[in-house]
């Protein structure tokens, strides 16, 4: 492996790298799929959590409402997500899975293994950090009451 000699990197330097590449690479196999790296995460909550608000999505993906509000109209005029109100309260916006979501989420479950693999990392050590700092980095910036212990998925 050839290293960057001479350079002097600071670790929030090289994990922003390190996530720059990895997120290029997950959203060239993802594109494959017709997903992306956002459309992914927003599937993986989903298939987690299974039929949420829209508020509460965004809640536990750690995300802005405008940002999610815009990836769903996109996701939903792909067809692999349904949005419709909440019959007992019509404000509120009900996000699920469509069939077609579930089958492109499955097409790509495997796809994060895969990658790990080719990168020949030991991923579960590092994840276990990565949580840790996600979380530790999250509560600092969230109110993260009522989101389930590691809730940041990627």
């Amino acid at each position: 492996m050839t290293r960057m000699s001479g350079l002097d990197r600071s670790c929030a330097e090289m994990l922003l790298t390190a996530a720059r590449l990895m997120e290029n690479r997950y959203n060239e196999r993802l594109r494959e799929l017709g997903l992306t790296h956002a459309s992914m995460r927003i599937l993986a909550a989903l298939d987690q959590l299974g039929r949420k608000t829209q508020a509460g999505l965004a809640k536990n993906l750690r995300l802005q409402p405008q940002t999610l509000g815009s990836t769903l109209t996109r996701m939903e005029g792909q067809g692999l997500v349904l949005r419709e109100s909440d019959a007992a309260d019509g404000r509120t916006i009900l996000v699920s899975m469509s069939p077609r979501g579930k089958e492109a989420f499955a097409r790509a479950a495997g796809l994060e293994a895969e990658l790990e693999a080719e990168a020949g990392i030991g991923v579960e050590g590092l994840r276990e950090s990565l949580t840790e700092l996600v979380d530790t980095l999250g509560a600092q910036r969230w109110d993260t009451e009522g989101l389930p212990e590691h809730s940041a998925t990627a």
